[in-house]
């Protein structure tokens, strides 16, 4: 006999790809993309952004060492996750929380990186109990 799994939660997520097409569509983006990779910040300026220090623009990856930077390769897009927590509810209780999945591209302007068209929802994370009826009231 087949055991027949039922989930106990929904996860519910969006596929990266089809993020990421929607999202290199965006009219001027790929402008936008070339032109924060080829910024660059004068000597000994302070540092405000990831790619102002020399680590990630001379980044080769698990590659030869000769090679050229990863993120000079055309194409190349660097993301952080973020991952958290929060209540459905507002402060007045910490009964029912959901969790996010987002990533966040490097590659554009901090200015515009947490904009709602640019930041990749991976998935909702439900909570890991579900509230009590008496909480809902």
């Amino acid at each position: 006999m087949k055991q027949k799994f039922i989930p106990t939660k929904h996860f519910i997520y969006q596929p990266f790809k089809n993020w990421l097409a929607r999202f290199l569509q965006q009219a001027g983006i790929v402008e936008v993309l070339h032109q924060h990779q080829q910024s660059q910040i004068p000597e000994g300026s302070p540092k405000c952004d990831i790619w102002d220090g020399l680590v990630w623009r001379r980044f080769t990856g698990a590659r030869n060492i000769n090679d050229p930077p990863l993120m000079s390769i055309p194409g190349a897009l660097a993301f952080s996750i973020y991952v958290d927590w929060f209540n459905a509810h507002g402060k007045a209780t910490w009964l029912a929380s959901i969790g996010h999945i987002m990533r966040i591209c490097l590659n554009i302007p901090p200015s515009k990186r947490l904009k709602p068209e640019n930041v990749y929802v991976a998935g909702i994370i439900p909570s890991p109990k579900d509230p009590a009826s008496i909480q809902l009231r």
